[in-house]
Order: structure tokens, then sequence, then C-alpha cells
């Protein structure tokens, strides 16, 4: 206990030292760097399992993002129901619309 009294005890003078500061800092770092770590590990878990995030295919068909070009959806379904490492698929298009604004 003594020793932990002198190295908590405020000096004064020519001596004084900055015992509490440089001990809350410390402890800042600790608290920073484990902070850093566990969100880390929990972005790496989030990234490696893509189901967690809402990505629960495998992978993606597209062929723009306004809707300008969609593929033909007939003959992919065709092409995706005749694949026989495709055990299921699913479809979402989108329709460009014209539309003017007057003022």
């Amino acid at each position: 206990m003594t020793g932990i009294r002198f190295a908590l005890e405020r000096s004064r003078g020519t001596n004084a030292t900055p015992v509490r500061s440089a001990i809350a800092g410390a402890v800042l770092a600790v608290t920073v760097l484990v902070m850093t770590v566990t969100f880390g590990a929990s972005l790496n878990a989030l990234v490696s399992h893509p189901s967690l995030y809402g990505w629960n295919w495998d992978y993606s068909i597209l062929s723009s993002f306004d809707g300008a070009e969609n593929l033909p959806s007939h003959q992919i379904a065709t092409f995706l129901s005749q694949d026989k490492d495709v055990r299921a698929w699913s479809a979402c298009t989108s329709r460009k619309a014209n539309s003017t604004v007057r003022g």
C-alpha cells in the first residue's frame, strides 16, 4: 500500500509530476485500444458473413442501376431454370419512369 500511496501522492515544487493526468491518459489509451479491437472484431465478423447485413444470396446479375437496360426476363428465367447448379432464384426489375416537371 505504501508504494501505491507514494506513486499517487502529489508533490510540490521542482519535483512535481503530473501523476493523475498520466494515469488518466493511460486509462484512456487502454480503453480506446479495447474499443478498437472490439469494433474491428465485430466488423470482421459482419463482413465475413454477408447474411448478417441482409445479403442473403450468393450472386447478383445487374445490367444497370437505373433500370434503363434491364435484362430480358424470359431469357434469364429460362437460363436460371435450366442450370443444375441453381437451386432457387428470384427476380427484381425496375422501369425508368418518364416524368417532366413544369414550372
